[in-house]
């Protein structure tokens, strides 16, 4: 009897999980550039003016609306996110595992030596750069 309680209590866990991922989701769409503000489409050709911008999408978080702006500039691929006003509020942006110090790397084979490194993002929010 216990054990069918708690299965019923990890299923409802699940499905309370998903139902607030799909909604967190629900928020984030695909738009158009003509859906864009234009503060943000020219902080962007201003700040990356040999970027290609390929995706548009628009997210409400608490009532914030943010914008973002995927792009890829040469072989770098960023992406933006932008306040209604076209304010950069953060910048992801993948760069080649030979970017990271030496120290760095090592650390990572040692500490996960079967691991296969497949992306590296530098993410830039503010002056943080994590």
């Amino acid at each position: 009897m216990r054990l069918i309680k708690n299965i019923r209590v990890l299923g409802l866990g699940f499905i309370c999980s998903i139902a607030l991922s799909t909604y967190t989701l629900a928020n984030e769409q695909n738009i158009t550039k003509k859906n864009v503000p234009q503060s943000i489409i020219l902080s962007f050709e201003k700040s990356y003016p040999n970027a290609k911008a390929l995706n548009y999408s628009k997210e409400t978080v608490k009532g914030k609306t943010t914008y973002e702006v995927e792009s890829k500039d040469g072989n770098t691929k960023r992406d933006l996110t932008y306040s209604a006003n076209g304010q950069i509020l953060e910048i992801e942006e993948v760069i080649p595992l030979s970017s990271l110090p030496k120290d760095v790397i090592q650390s990572l084979n040692k500490s996960y030596p079967k691991a296969n490194i497949v992306t590296i993002e530098k993410i830039t929010k503010g002056n943080n750069i994590s």
